[in-house]
């Protein structure tokens, strides 16, 4: 049997989803604040990139104009932080960065082994 909302119940529950999200939204003014506090500045100082090499700062600059062309609250905010966090404040720990690479043979044999054994079974 399917349940039916009436047109308040379902307007309300609309109403107080818009209201909880708009409510949950980052104060600009509040970050900016902040950040000067902080004595940051943008655009990045080359040294600030993570590493700090001329393809991972060609590389994440690409990224930033990425985010500054999209529509105003298409996940523009969420855009920033995962790329200052991955620009800035995340060490980039391998060879390769961030980059999607080729596993070595061996381990895709492993893998491959693996995944047609619990098939099987």
């Amino acid at each position: 049997m399917r349940s039916v909302l009436s047109l308040s119940t379902a307007s309300a529950i609309l109403l107080g989803a818009f209201f909880v999200r708009a409510s949950a939204l980052p104060n600009k003014d509040v970050h900016m604040a902040e950040y000067k506090a902080r004595n940051h500045s943008w655009p990045p100082r080359p040294e600030e990139y993570k590493p700090s090499t001329p393809g991972w700062r060609k590389l994440k600059e690409r990224r930033f104009r990425q985010i500054e062309a999209m529509p105003l609250r298409k996940g523009k905010y969420s855009g920033w932080v995962s790329a200052v966090h991955t620009a800035l404040t995340c060490p980039n720990f391998t060879e390769h960065g961030w980059t999607v690479t080729r596993a070595p043979e061996h381990v895709l044999d492993m893998l491959t082994r693996s995944l047609r054994s619990g098939l099987d079974s």
